[in-house]
């Protein structure tokens, strides 16, 4: 999962400390998660989920289909 999270910080030019200020979680534990030191818990992934609404939640978890969401 941590480069999927690596990828949503590319797709939206953010920097660690950025995405954790948006997702409401300490910059260190973001970076902790992208170097592969910790997995991110439930209440992380549904405050990223619940921030980017356009990210697909199968993909994020599982790594299963594209990074959006598909349209209604």
């Amino acid at each position: 999962m941590n480069e999927r999270i690596a990828e949503i910080l590319k797709k939206e030019n953010l920097s660690n400390s950025q995405f954790a200020n948006l997702v409401g979680i300490q910059a260190s534990a973001v970076t902790h998660i992208i170097n592969g030191r910790n997995q991110p818990s439930l209440p992380v992934i549904q405050k990223i989920l619940d921030t980017f609404r356009w990210i697909n939640p199968e993909w994020l978890v599982v790594g299963i289909g594209e990074m959006c969401r598909k349209a209604p």
